[in-house]
């Protein structure tokens, strides 16, 4: 959970029992929230074996799998979808970058392009 571009953002799952009781679903779930009153602003799904999230920018930027893919998400609805190192944990956000660390403790940049 952080604080960033006015909203609170939480990184979290999201388990689905309608589907089944014994075989439940589960998706990640970003979610945004008004820091005065609480109430939920936003929400995206990501993977479930999403654990990473940085905040700047104007956004949040999401691990979401081990293969790489990263997410920018912007309010209110805005999402893309980037590309990064496999199984890297984000550590911090510039401007220009992105930084991670992988399985054998590297630092990692990842550019970050304007469009």
């Amino acid at each position: 959970m952080a604080y960033g571009a006015g909203l609170i953002w939480a990184l979290g799952q999201q388990t689905n029992y309608l589907t089944s009781l014994t075989h439940p679903t589960t998706v990640g779930v970003v979610t945004t929230l008004d820091p005065r009153t609480g109430r939920i602003m936003h929400q995206w799904r990501v993977s479930p074996e999403a654990v990473t999230m940085v905040l700047g920018n104007g956004g949040a930027y999401v691990g979401d799998d081990n293969d790489g893919r990263l997410l920018r998400l912007s309010p209110p609805r805005g999402l893309q979808v980037l590309h990064g190192p496999e199984a890297a944990q984000l550590t911090a956000v510039t401007r220009h970058a992105l930084w991670a660390i992988n399985r054998n403790g590297q630092l990692l940049r990842v550019g970050l392009t304007r469009r």
